[in-house]
Order: C-alpha cells, then sequence, then structure tokens
C-alpha cells in the first residue's frame, strides 16, 4: 500500500514546489501584480492545504483520480511560473534601458554675482536652462560681468527653468558725484581721480605759471556736477619753455593722459582712430614719431592713433541659436536687446529679425536687437472687453472694435470676434471685436412738439433727451429742431439735443422815429429858416427816443453725454480722413466743438481712438459766447 502512494507523494511534492515558487515570487514582484492576484493564490492555498490532507487521508482506489487532480494542478503552477519568469526578465530589461538618475536633483544653482556674462551662458546652456539678460550701471562691478541673477545661489537645478541675469554697463556716464576741489595737487593726482569718479567730458589746459610745474591752479567745478559735464583743469608749465622734446611712448597710454603731455610741451598733434585687438578702447594704438626721438615743438607735427577696440564682423544671427548669440556678444563686448514675437510662419526659438546685417562692422559697446518667435499664436475665448484689449496689446495683435445693437446682448458686451477660438493668428491679422451697443430705437420727429410732450416720448424710448432755447416765430416751449434726425437707428440712452423756441424777438421803436422824422420834414419845408428852432428842437425830441438795441437770442449749454454708438465711427474701417470727416460731422450735428488730431505712433489701426472725449462723457453743447473745445485723438 505504501509503495502504490509513493507516487502520488512525489507528484504532491512537485506540486507544492510549484506552488511555494509561485507565491515567492508573487511577493518579490508585487509591483507587477493586482489585488486580484493575490485573491487568487490565497484561494489556491486554501485549497492546497485541504486537498493534501485529503490526499493523505484517501483510500487507496480512488488514487488514480488523485494523480489525475495533482498532475492538472502543477500543470497550471507551471504555466503561472513561466508567465511570472517573464515578467522578472521584461522588468529587468526595462531597469537596464532606463535613464540614469536625473542628476539635476544633485546640482545647484552657483553664485554668478560678479562673474563674466560668458559664464553663466555656458552654464545655461549646459543645463538647458533659458537665460535672458538685462543690463544696469554700475561703480563696482565691472562691465560686462554679472550684477545680480534672479535665481537663488543653492537653488535646486530640477526647479529652475529659466533664468535672468543682470549684467553692468559700466559706470553711469551721466550720474551726478561730488567733486573735491583738487587746487594744489599734481597732474597725476588729478588724473587719477578723474579716472577713479569716472568723469568723461574732461579739457586739460597748461598755462605758465610760478606755481609749481605740474600743479592744478584752477578748476572751472567743484561740488555737485554730473560726469557728463565739461569740466576744465588749468596746470602750470612753470616758467621755462622747451623748444626741443624727447617723446615718450605713448603706446597704451589713454586719450586724456597723453593730451595732457602734449597740451604741456606744446606740441603740435592730431589724433585719428582704428580698430585693435590688443590695445583697448580709448588708448593709444601707434604715434607717428617713435619713442625717445626729439621732435622741435614749433614745427614737427605728432600724430596718435587711438583705438576703437576690436574690429567686430557680425556673423549670420539669423541662422545662430540665442545660447550661441548670447555667447558671441559676451565676447564681444556687446549689449544684446532681446524682444520676443509671435510668427506663425518661424518655430518657437528661432530668429526672426536682428538689428544688424550678417558681415556689418561693429564697435564695442554697440547695442544689437534680436526678435525671437514665440511661435504662432491662438485666439482665446474672451467674454469681456478689457480683457481682450489687455492680451492682444501685451501680444502685439492688431484689432478694431465695431459696435451693433442687438436686442439680447446687454451694452458693453461681446457679440463676436473675426477670429473663431484656438485659432492661429497669422501674420498682421487683425482681429475685429463686435460689441453690442443694446437694444435698438428710432428716433421720431420732434418738431412743433411741446417740452412736455417730448420728455414724455424721450422717456418712453429710453433717449436722454436735453434742451436750449433759441429765439423763434413759433411759440415758446415749441421744438424748432433736433440733432439727430427722425427716423435714425440708435441704441438706447443715445442722447439727442432738442432745440425749443423762446419766442418772437423784441420789437424796436423805429415806427415812432420814423413819424417824428416825417412831422420834422413837413414843418421844415412850410416855416423854412424861420423855424430852425424848432426843427432842432424836433431833432433834439428824436435824438431823445434812440431805438434800444436788439436782445441776443436766449442760449444755455445743455449737457450732453456720448453713448457707444459713437465707437461705430471710431472703428470706421476706412481709415483716419473717414473718421475725422464723420467725427467732425458728428460733432457739429449736436452742436459741440471738438479738436481732432491724429497720432501715427500709437501702433493701431488707422482711425481707431486713442485718447480725449468719448462714450461716457460729457459734454456742453455752444453758444455764441460760451462754447468750450473738446479734444479727440485718434491713430494716423
Amino acid at each position: 500500500m505504501k509503495n502504490k502512494k509513493i507516487p502520488t507523494y512525489i507528484i504532491l511534492g512537485l506540486y507544492l514546489v510549484t506552488l511555494i515558487t509561485n507565491i515567492i515570487l508573487i511577493t518579490i514582484y508585487h509591483n507587477n501584480y493586482n489585488t486580484a492576484s493575490f485573491i487568487n493564490y490565497i484561494i489556491l492555498i486554501l485549497f492546497s492545504l485541504f486537498f493534501t490532507f485529503h490526499i493523505i487521508n484517501t483510500k487507496q482506489e480512488r488514487y488514480l483520480l488523485v494523480n489525475v487532480c495533482l498532475i492538472c494542478l502543477t500543470f497550471y503552477n507551471i504555466l503561472n511560473l513561466n508567465t511570472q519568469l517573464e515578467k522578472m526578465t521584461t522588468t529587468s530589461k526595462a531597469t537596464l534601458s532606463a535613464p540614469p538618475i536625473n542628476i539635476s536633483y544633485l546640482k545647484s544653482m552657483p553664485d554668478f554675482s560678479n562673474e563674466s556674462l560668458t559664464s553663466a551662458v555656458k552654464w545655461a546652456k549646459t543645463n538647458n536652462i533659458n537665460i535672458t539678460q538685462t543690463y544696469e550701471y554700475s561703480d563696482i562691478i565691472e562691465e560686462q560681468n554679472i550684477i545680480y541673477q534672479n535665481v537663488k545661489a543653492g537653488t535646486t537645478l530640477s526647479k529652475i527653468k529659466d533664468l535672468t541675469i543682470v549684467v553692468s554697463d559700466g559706470a553711469d556716464p551721466n550720474k551726478e558725484i561730488v567733486l573735491k576741489d583738487m587746487q594744489g595737487l599734481t597732474i597725476d593726482e588729478v588724473l587719477d581721480e578723474i579716472e577713479k569718479v569716472y568723469l568723461n567730458n574732461v579739457k586739460i589746459v597748461y598755462e605758465d605759471s610760478e606755481e609749481k610745474e605740474d600743479s592744478l591752479i584752477k578748476q572751472s567745478k567743484i561740488g555737485t556736477v554730473a560726469r557728463s559735464d565739461e569740466i576744465t583743469f588749468t596746470f602750470s608749465r612753470g616758467t621755462s619753455t622747451k623748444n626741443e622734446v624727447k617723446l615718450p611712448d605713448f603706446v597704451n597710454m589713454t586719450k586724456l593722459r597723453a593730451t595732457a603731455y602734449l597740451e604741456k610741451y606744446k606740441i603740435n598733434y592730431e589724433f585719428n582712430d582704428d580698430y585693435s585687438t590688443t590695445v583697448k578702447k580709448g588708448n593709444v594704438i601707434k604715434q607717428s614719431i617713435e619713442k625717445n626721438k626729439v621732435i622741435k615743438v614749433d614745427s614737427d607735427k605728432l600724430t596718435l592713433t587711438i583705438s576703437k577696440g576690436k574690429k567686430i564682423i557680425v556673423p549670420d544671427l539669423k541662422n545662430m541659436s540665442l545660447e550661441d548669440i548670447l555667447n558671441w556678444v559676451s565676447k564681444n563686448k556687446l549689449k544684446l536687446e532681446i524682444e520676443q514675437s509671435n510668427d506663425d510662419t518661424i518655430k518657437k526659438g528661432k530668429i526672426i529679425s536682428t538689428s544688424v546685417n550678417k558681415s556689418d562692422v561693429l564697435e564695442e559697446r554697440s547695442k544689437i536687437k534680436v526678435t525671437i518667435s514665440k511661435g504662432s499664436i491662438k485666439m482665446k475665448d474672451f467674454d469681456n472687453l478689457d480683457d481682450f484689449k489687455k492680451w492682444a496689446e501685451k501680444n502685439k495683435i492688431n484689432y478694431q472694435i465695431e459696435y451693433e445693437s442687438n436686442n439680447d446682448i446687454e451694452n458693453g458686451k461681446i457679440i463676436r470676434f473675426s477670429h473663431k477660438n484656438n485659432d492661429v493668428i497669422k501674420n498682421n491679422d487683425t482681429i475685429t471685436v463686435t460689441v453690442s451697443t443694446g437694444k435698438e430705437t428710432t428716433i421720431p420727429n420732434f418738431v412743433g412738439l411741446t417740452k412736455a410732450n417730448i420728455q414724455k416720448k424721450c422717456n418712453s424710448l429710453e433717449i436722454s433727451c436735453t434742451f436750449q432755447y433759441a429765439n423763434s416765430k413759433e411759440k415758446k416751449d415749441i421744438a424748432i429742431r433736433q440733432s439727430l434726425s427722425s427716423g435714425s437707428k440708435v441704441a438706447v440712452n443715445t442722447s439727442i439735443s432738442i432745440t425749443l423756441s423762446n419766442g418772437k424777438a423784441p420789437t424796436t421803436n423805429n415806427s415812432k422815429t420814423n413819424t417824428n422824422n416825417s412831422n420834422n420834414n413837413k414843418s421844415n419845408n412850410n416855416q423854412n429858416n424861420n423855424n430852425q428852432s424848432n426843427n432842432n428842437s424836433g431833432n433834439s425830441n428824436n435824438n431823445n427816443n434812440t431805438p434800444s438795441p436788439t436782445p441776443e437770442p436766449s442760449c444755455t449749454p445743455s449737457a450732453i453725454t456720448l453713448n457707444r454708438s459713437l465707437n461705430n465711427i471710431f472703428s470706421n474701417p476706412e481709415g483716419y480722413q473717414s473718421v475725422y470727416n464723420q467725427l467732425s460731422s458728428y460733432f457739429n450735428s449736436i452742436n459741440v466743438k471738438v479738436a481732432i488730431s491724429g497720432d501715427s505712433s500709437s501702433g493701431k489701426a488707422p482711425g481707431s481712438f486713442i485718447s480725449g472725449i468719448g462714450p461716457g462723457s460729457t459734454v456742453y453743447t455752444c453758444c455764441p459766447n460760451n462754447c468750450k473745445t473738446y479734444s479727440i485723438t485718434i491713430a494716423k
């Protein structure tokens, strides 16, 4: 009986080994399995324990069935084991092929204070950091070295995407300083002080004097001065003069120090300039008469060539990366202005344009401008007109505003855009935004109506009516004209000026005067010279009845609030002149005096509103002796 159980125990052992192996593997590589897999194996373990106990206690005649079940279960475990081994292999390969640990978590931001711009550009390029630069004057930090960085030193590299650095542009040439009184100092001491405080408009003069040779005897300015102010320093030449002078070595001497020497000895001289790769800008490159040679002061002339710095030939900047341009600018001591602009034809990060062309020649400290593409820009969805205008102006997108009435959309709200949401805005596109002026109403004919009836109509039509008076044959308070013609379609709350009759103008005493004159003439004919005194008396009476002057028509300036419908004129697509003409006609119709000017520097579409009175502004109509002039500026 034992011999018959042995095969069963062997198969049972094989089954348990494969089961335990599966359990170990699923435990080690549990990340590759879900909760259902664990539950499945727990059930299988419980079943296996029950099945093992059953085998031990089963009868001999059932061994065949038991063996078949064990073989099936073992085969199942082997298949599962094979699947797990494949998962292990895949995981190992993925681990081996995975990129190394991101070392950016181990690196940090260096401190570039007082370091060269070149070093910062090189570091940024190596670590794939976007770098931009601005310039500031500094008396402390050497030109082209870094004053400040916007990312704190020690910041983990993984947290840095962009870096802005402030680069020294050297000493401020116009800064105000306090200049001390240096009278009595030697020429070398004064020149040292001039260089120390960065004076840049100095004139050196020598005079024959009893004072000590090379001492300062006069100084044109003391105290608070600008570095760019012209300041004259006068030194003593002493009492002796020389007809011949032995020339020093002027090469690498500053222009100011060379000038001081030449002035002292009254040497005839002139300056010219040239490029140099070895001599600092502003220093002497060469002299026309070699050093140590004795020259005659009266007859010989010396020419000194001053360095303009290195001759810089512009490469093809349009085919360079921004990092390479920054590096080139830094090495050549140039200044760079970077501008970013959207462009639907040039990829993001590529150069759109430069202020200099390939093969142009530049001097040190020259400024160049590079425009970088931000790529194309897509139309966004806006509910607010102000938000749209800010977005468009920030991205330098042309736009124009048109107004139309709409019974469903309230006044000032956007009706539609010419571009749909997510549309690519192409170069030189102009976006048209249509804004609601609210409900529309029709202006009736007010002429002939009384003021009370007019006011009722205005209230019912939701328009703003203002009144002014003028003399007329019509009865008082009867409308004689209106600023907007009947039948005009306008938005509600539009202002209209209505002129009411003030009645007839007062009559004069002309008829009485004529009667008196007629009687006087008749008396004169009958009495001739005998009644001259009566004539004079009659004339005297006539003079006493001189007619009173005709009174001026009554006129009071009326307040008018300009409605948003005025913007229909501002957004006229026909341009500046058309808008100018329409504005003139509009304000003439409402009896308001306006001065219209054009601005061609705004960058807006011609005819667009820039400043001055506009929708919502309150203006007053003109009267003969009381007429205010308002101003409007539009894009030209």
